[in-house]
């Protein structure tokens, strides 16, 4: 080959290499470094994981910081925004770049300094207590990743069988969030520290013994069915009776149940665990018992030995727990 056309066949390849060079394109079409083609189409990508606020999480957040000035103060200088209003504040609380967990510690940080200003002014304490309780409520409701933040979603609705929801989570305050984000409102916790998990619409008794039955693998339908019926009446009017119900009440309680669907959405919970071998109530004739005669209520299914979904919140639902569960025994602590 004569020498100058080699070398103008030299300066081209050098055009070539610096202009792939430039745009990052490499051999083959690719853009991977190896040279390698990618063959994956854009439809299988992962998508980045989104989640909505809750329309209601500011303002609700706002409110109770207006409530309790104490609290809207000393919470103003831990998060350096002194001057804030009660708006803002929970603007920055409930934003989607907020880290749900620093948001929950600043308020734990803040707690003992409002409780010394409402201390000096001869304030309420219930009323701190309680306005964080909600504050909190409002909070972690925004942590649920959109896809699950309805009952009728699709993803929530692959979980229901027509009786009960199979839901891949523990025992853990995240079945509240999860399932006041279906309702529309704040996460209501128990300031009861056996009842941490449970959430106030939670009506499953604490051990499975409280429903009296010798052997638990062999439960008489009829008598977990009436013993729900008793815990449905406990929540409603306080009453502990061991007495069967008589027709007109479980009328009466029923009504109430449908009235509260229908109201506000609310559904008191009965929560199974299925990696409980002391529980009974995982059998499927007693499931199909309780939700004929009690249609209304939430019948959710959790798996207690299992890793939980990590997709439905923006963070793991043991860290989301553990802010929930540190923020309650700090407002157990005050007096």
């Amino acid at each position: 080959m004569p020498r100058g056309k080699k070398l103008q066949m030299q300066a081209v390849d050098a055009v070539i290499k610096l202009l792939y060079e430039r745009t990052g394109t490499r051999k083959n079409g690719s853009d991977d470094p190896t040279g390698e083609r990618n063959t994956t189409p854009d439809k299988a990508k992962p998508k980045p994981k989104e989640r909505s606020i809750h329309p209601g999480a500011v303002a609700g957040v706002a409110e109770c910081l207006e409530l309790a000035p104490a609290l809207h103060q000393a919470l103003a200088k831990q998060i350096g925004k002194g001057d804030a209003k009660p708006r803002g504040i929970g603007e920055w609380l409930c934003a989607a770049d907020t880290d749900i967990r620093a948001a929950v510690r600043h308020i734990r940080a803040a707690l003992p300094e409002a409780g010394k200003a409402l201390r000096r002014e001869q304030g309420e304490m219930a009323n701190l207590r309680r306005q964080t309780q909600d504050i909190l409520g409002w909070m972690v409701v925004s942590t649920v990743m959109d896809g699950y933040q309805d009952e009728n979603a699709e993803l929530v609705k692959a979980w229901f069988d027509g009786i009960a929801f199979e839901i891949p989570l523990g025992r853990s305050p995240c079945l509240e969030v999860l399932t006041a984000r279906w309702r529309g409102g704040k996460a209501r916790f128990d300031l009861e520290r056996p009842r941490y998990a449970y959430g106030e619409d939670d009506i499953t008794p604490e051990k499975f013994q409280e429903i009296g039955f010798d052997d638990p693998t062999q439960p008489g339908t009829e008598r977990v069915v009436e013993h729900v019926w008793r815990l449905v009446d406990r929540k409603f009017n306080g009453h502990h009776s061991k007495n069967k119900l008589s027709l007109t009440e479980k009328q009466e309680l029923r009504a109430r149940l449908q009235d509260d669907l229908e109201f506000a959405r609310k559904r008191l919970r009965l929560v199974i665990d299925r990696d409980d071998l002391d529980s009974g109530l995982a059998f499927r004739p007693v499931v199909e018992a309780i939700h004929a005669a009690l249609p209304q209520l939430h019948l959710i299914f959790v798996h207690s030995g299992r890793e939980p979904d990590p997709g439905i919140f923006v963070v793991p639902a043991d860290q989301l727990a553990a802010a929930v569960q540190g923020l309650l025994d700090e407002l157990k602590k005050l007096p």
